[in-house]
């Protein structure tokens, strides 16, 4: 716990000290003098989306696992520093948590105690433990690697979020936790969340704070999102985070002049997108954005916004051309690579049905029950999926069937909303038909189901009483019963789920046994009988055979391909 809490601090400096300048110098480059640096939370994310993008980049053609990377993305930031006025990150730090309200400083207390203590237990999540462990390792070891795929499908997945955890993963420093940047991410949305609830508890919007607080309720109730997040390499989640924070900037009024605003929510959808390709529809906000621009006549900002968007787009890409010899992998369209390392078509296109039949139905890694969950109709497959989520999930998908109702009952108001308004319910709708269709597992499609859920509600808020003591009493007796139940949990997970080991470092991956073998006399490694990679050395496969693949070359880096 010690060593994750100072890798905390010291990745939290450094996004916060990128995002400033980051956003400094958008201000200046484009002459806004309007813009206000958002929330502190947002702008640690926005430096990390940044830094991630350099490490993607960087990943094409060096390992990250060493200190050498860390030096080039370190110490150009330190110029924040010298700057004057200070900016002062400990100063803003410190601040983040002054003004709380001792409710809520509770909860704030119990959720950083329960999230150290579950991001250093021991990982066992099966999607982990089968390919991203291994996707992480080969980025930190090796740079981009030809036909990756060919050593198993899953390490085609190339979202930048695995190059954020190679990054910051820190092996090189002896520590090797693949659940910190998740679980960091995880802190800073708590922190950011903790204080809406404050901000409108204080202020007296008792309905307001209520709908924030049952927003943090849902995120830690329901598996796939906070838990699940803080205790594996999981991009679900992280993704979600981010469309959240697109939609929360869409739709702030404050700054809707600024060149900045809008360049901004374009970057960062592009940017989701890089993470998880279910997060494709909010393209939608970044286009509106362009049209903002164009509207505003800043023809600068637009080109830049263009720009930029291309340089986040660009490692991913490339990651995914190197790794599969397809563009987004696994979409075996657009099929316009020509490489020798290029993955089978017929395997790309079994993959992207095995997402959906899977999400539909869990269905075993075959082609014949993927075949079969596919040609199912929505009412073949729906009552058992229904019955396949957690009593959370289907709170929230009960709260998005409730929201069409609601929408429908106050169309003439949602017809008089804002242009922006309307643009993000839109989004957020064509969000929900793409997951419906793609992979309608409900981890997937959280980012629109929410944001969808909470506009609605929008709509069901103005027109309840916003002052009176029975809310402030009510809000004030559901945050400490948050806090007590988050208490609660922390001292379960203590009791069954805790080993002295953790006080130090994190327990990460356990070492499991292993055989080697020998492909073109290059060492490979296999697990034991029916047992996941893990964490163990690349290059590892599950079977003992190079029937399946051959070297490009003498060495690992030089990549392989079909037999």
């Amino acid at each position: 716990m010690l060593i994750t809490l100072l890798a905390w601090v010291f990745i939290t400096l450094l996004c916060w000290a990128w995002g400033v300048l980051l956003l400094q110098q958008l201000k200046f480059v484009l002459r806004d003098v309007e813009f206000p640096l958002p929330h502190f939370s947002i702008i640690c994310m926005t430096g990390l989306a940044f830094v991630t993008v350099v490490a993607g980049i960087l990943s094409l053609f060096f390992a990250l696992g060493n200190w050498i990377m860390h030096a080039v993305v370190i110490i150009p930031c330190l110029l924040i520093f010298f700057q004057k006025p200070a900016s002062g990150f400990f100063t803003q730090f410190r601040a983040q948590f002054k003004g709380l309200h001792p409710a809520m400083i509770f909860i704030l207390i119990a959720s950083l105690a329960l999230v150290l203590m579950m991001c250093t237990w021991t990982i066992n999540h099966p999607d982990t433990l089968t390919y991203h462990a291994q996707t992480i390792q080969w980025i930190e070891k090796y740079k981009a690697v030809p036909g990756l795929a060919h050593l198993h499908a899953r390490y085609g997945y190339q979202g930048l979020w695995f190059v954020t955890e190679a990054f910051f993963n820190f092996r090189f420093a002896g520590i090797s936790t693949l659940t910190l940047i998740n679980s960091l991410v995880v802190v800073w949305y708590l922190l950011f969340i903790i204080q809406k609830i404050n901000r409108y508890f204080i202020d007296g919007e008792w309905i307001t704070a209520l709908s924030w607080l049952l927003l943090f309720a849902l995120s830690c109730w329901s598996y796939t999102q906070a838990r699940l997040t803080i205790t594996s390499a999981s991009p679900d989640f992280i993704t979600v985070l981010w469309l959240w924070m697109v939609f929360y900037l869409f739709i702030k009024k404050e700054a809707s002049r600024s060149p900045v605003h809008w360049l901004l929510i374009t970057l960062l959808s592009i940017f989701a997108i890089t993470l998880k390709l279910s997060a494709v529809p909010v393209v939608i906000l970044s286009v509106y954005s362009a049209i903002q621009l164009w509207r505003l006549k800043k023809t600068k900002a637009l080109f830049v916004s263009f720009l930029l968007a291309l340089v986040i787009l660009c490692p991913f890409l490339a990651r995914n051309i190197i790794t599969t010899g397809y563009l987004v992998f696994p979409s075996p369209y657009p099929d316009v690579i020509n490489v020798d390392w290029k993955l089978d078509k017929r395997q790309t296109k079994f993959e992207k049905n095995y997402i959906t039949a899977f999400a539909r139905a869990p269905v075993e890694y075959d082609e014949t029950e993927v075949k079969s969950a596919i040609a199912m109709s929505p009412n073949e497959w729906l009552p058992g999926w229904w019955r396949n989520q957690s009593i959370a999930d289907k709170m929230i998908l009960i709260l998005l069937l409730l929201s069409f109702p609601v929408a429908f009952l106050n169309l003439r108001a949602l017809i008089r909303w804002p242009g922006q308004m309307k643009i993000a319910l839109l989004t957020a709708l064509a969000g929900m038909i793409f997951w419906f269709l793609q992979a309608p597992d409900p981890r997937f499609g959280f980012g629109f189901i929410l944001a969808f859920v909470a506009m609605t509600g929008i709509l069901v808020l103005l027109n309840l009483p916003a002052t009176g003591a029975i809310f402030k009493k009510l809000t004030l007796i559901l945050a400490l019963l948050s806090g007590i139940t988050i208490c609660s949990y922390a001292i379960y997970r203590s009791i069954y789920f805790f080993s002295p080991r953790q006080l130090i470092k994190p327990l990460g991956i356990e070492d499991t046994p292993y055989s080697s073998f020998n492909c073109d006399k290059i060492r490979f490694h296999k697990p034991k009988e029916n047992e996941p990679c893990g964490d163990q050395p690349v290059p590892c496969v599950t079977t003992d055979s190079c029937n399946y693949f051959k070297l490009r070359g003498s060495k690992l880096s030089d990549g392989f391909r079909a037999k």
